[in-house]
């Protein structure tokens, strides 16, 4: 599915917020790469310089999402959060948990608590910590942990909640470098 038509599919996202839709790939997460990640986190950059944008939303799949996440954690510099968020269950299984994720992960890319707090994975009404979280299982709903330090807070219809925040953030701007694949 596209961008578009995801959120189409979700009339629920327009009474959260003003969604821009942008492809920057559309391949399989076993196939993500150093070149797609610098491109995604130079955009990613980019958008979030502009004051009008509160937060970034990556749908990904989740064979490479805790990667890309630490990525896009350690190289997006700003104080605007970038969520990541896939789905456990296909689109054509009637349990599908998408939209759902989809949803929370535009919630608390909207939630002023969210600033300060880096690259998060929101999946499962779960939030947890690029730098802390792993996958843990790959069939079951919640698939995400944060083993040591626990998730930074869940997100459910009614709220966004933060229980804490991860205290040890570090960024490392990509630059102009020729080197650098775009």
């Amino acid at each position: 599915m596209t961008g578009e038509e995801l959120v189409e599919a979700i009339p629920e996202i327009k009474e959260i917020a003003r969604i821009q839709v942008e492809q920057i790939c559309n391949i399989g997460s076993t196939d993500m790469d150093p070149a797609t990640w610098i491109k995604l986190s130079k955009r990613a950059n980019e958008l979030l310089a502009n004051p009008e944008i509160t937060g970034v939303v990556v749908t990904h799949g989740t064979d490479t999402m805790e990667e890309t996440a630490y990525f896009l954690d350690l190289t997006v510099t700003g104080q605007k959060p970038v969520i990541l968020v896939g789905a456990q269950r296909a689109a054509v299984m009637k349990d599908s948990d998408g939209p759902r994720n989809l949803l929370n992960a535009i919630r608390v890319a909207v939630s002023p608590e969210a600033l300060g707090k880096g690259t998060m994975i929101v999946m499962n009404g779960q939030i947890n910590a690029a730098r802390e979280v792993t996958k843990t299982n790959t069939i079951e709903a919640e698939t995400f942990r944060t083993l040591e330090f626990g998730q930074l807070g869940y997100a459910d219809l009614k709220k966004v909640r933060f229980y804490r925040a991860p205290l040890r953030r570090q960024t490392i701007a990509l630059g102009a470098d020729p080197n650098w694949t775009s």
